[in-house]
Formats: C-alpha cells, structure tokens, sequence
C-alpha cells in the first residue's frame, strides 16, 4: 500500500496562516460592506425625511400639493410622493390619481405611524410595478411618504465604496506575502534539523555547520540542539 504523500512544513504552517488570515478578512470584509451600506442608506434616508417635513409644512400653511408646488419646495421629479391617511388611505400620490390600495401595511408606513418616521430600502410598488427606496414620516393626522425609484444612480449611491474594500484585499494580499516569509523561516529551521538527524544516522555530524540556521530564536534554539549533541 502506497504511503500518503507528506505535506511539507512549510506548506502546513502557510496553509495554516493563510486561514486564518482570510477568515478575518472575509469577516471583516461582510462587517465593512454592511456598515458601509446602512451608513449610506441612513444618509438617503433623512434627505428624504427632510424633503417629507417639507411636504409637510406646505399641508398645514393650506397649499394644495401640485408637481409646480411639490417643484417649487425643492423636491426633484423623479421623486414619488404619497400622502397617506393614518387609517391607510392614500389621499395623494404624483405617480396615480386613485390608489385604491390600503397601505396600512406597508412597512414604512407602520413605523412612521408608531414611530414618527420609517423606511423600506427596497420594495416593488404595487401601483406601477417599479423598485422603490421608501421613506414615511407621519404628521398631524397624515404620514408624507416620498420614494425615489431603483436605477443607476440610486443603487451607486448605496453601494459600499471600491476603494476600501480594494484596501482590505490590498492589506489581506500583503499578510499573504508575510505568511509566506514566515513559514518559510520556520520550516527552514525544521528542515536544517531533519538533515542534521540524517547526518547523525551516518555518524557525519562533526563537519555540520550550525550557521544554515537563520538568525532569529528558533534558529538558535535548533543550533544549540545541534551543538549539545556534537560536544
């Protein structure tokens, strides 16, 4: 029966590293990216919420929400607004003129009743069939809900930044390269005593020469091994 092939020391111990080494930095890496996107998500969020307290001064100084008004206060076109009754009903909405669906339910609607505001990062609309980032926030007897619509420039927007992560891999591949200097300095010193037990079989120790140990503390530790058996 063939005898398995061994695996090297050095092999061992960078395989070893190396788990370790990218186990932290995938770690890392999923940490990073979810803080990086609720960041950014918080961000659009309020901008929508300010835009929604906005909306929601014209309701109580009277005016009568129009695109021209809605313009006017700063809102841009491609945002949806909705005005929604606590009860659920949807008294205005710039994508439809008569939402018959109750929207009670909605998620950012709930929280906004309880709450004061909520959002929903995702969701596609029942009304047109598009994905929206929601953002509600209740009022006197009504919750402002406005909505930007899932394209380009939406999800560049949320998307967790190249330039860190291509730093943590930078950062991963350079402790790959340390990994390697340093299970070879390691396997060096292991190597260099297997061939001084080899020499020690044959009884040819006496020319063995300690200084092809590298000069760190395992080096001088298997030297002076080496040194006790010679004397």
């Amino acid at each position: 029966m063939a005898s398995k092939p061994k695996i090297s020391v050095h092999t061992r111990i960078f395989l070893l590293i190396m788990f370790f080494t990218w186990s932290l930095t995938l770690v890392f890496f999923a940490l990073q990216y979810s803080r990086e996107v609720d960041f950014k998500t918080e961000v659009l969020d309020s901008r929508l919420q300010m835009e929604n307290m906005r909306i929601l001064d014209c309701i109580s100084e009277g005016k009568k929400l129009s695109p021209q008004v809605l313009k006017e206060i700063g809102i841009g076109d491609s945002t949806r607004v909705s005005v929604i009754t606590l009860s659920g009903s949807v008294i205005f909405d710039t994508n439809s003129r008569n939402v018959k669906e109750n929207h009670l339910n909605r998620k950012e609607v709930k929280e906004a009743i309880a709450n004061g505001h909520g959002f929903q990062r995702r969701r596609i609309s029942s009304t047109d069939s598009r994905q929206y980032f929601y953002s509600a926030t209740r009022g006197d007897g009504l919750v402002v809900r406005t909505a930007l619509p899932y394209n380009h420039t939406l999800v560049d927007t949320l998307k967790a930044d190249p330039v860190n992560s291509n730093l943590i891999i930078f950062i991963a591949l350079l402790m790959t390269v340390l990994a390697w200097f340093t299970a070879y300095r390691v396997s060096r010193s292991v190597k260099n005593l297997r061939k001084f037990v080899e020499a020690a079989e044959y009884d040819d120790i006496d020319d063995y020469d300690t200084k092809q140990f590298p000069n760190d503390e395992l080096g001088e530790i298997s030297a002076h091994v080496v040194n006790l058996y010679k004397n």
